[in-house]
């Protein structure tokens, strides 16, 4: 019987492809754009001189509807992609803000 062989491939000779990324100076990038999430620079707040009453939103499209705070009537929703709405309303209210209404509005 008769056995052929595969032949050998040697990679040996490939040269290094794209070099490893600087893994903490893309993990500072994202925490600054989520952060500054209009790219501008401006750190997005809310102010008291909007109102005083809080409602929480649900912003986005679709499959990719997220939690955001905003001053009801203000027009500006901070997006809340990460945190915890029962967390949020609780800072809040202990901060002195208040709540309008109890259900989330779609926005």
């Amino acid at each position: 019987m008769t056995t052929k062989t595969q032949p050998v491939l040697s990679f040996a000779k490939l040269e290094m492809g794209m070099p490893m990324p600087h893994l903490l100076d893309i993990q500072t990038r994202a925490f600054q754009a989520l952060l500054q999430p209009d790219g501008k620079g401006a750190t997005r707040t809310l102010s008291r001189r909007s109102g005083d009453q809080l409602r929480l939103v649900s912003a986005g499209g679709g499959r990719f509807r997220q939690p955001g705070l905003t001053i009801q009537g203000a027009g500006m929703v901070i997006p809340l992609p990460f945190f915890s709405t029962k967390e949020v309303r609780r800072q809040c209210v202990a901060a002195g803000w208040s709540f309008a209404g109890r259900r989330p509005q779609q926005t």
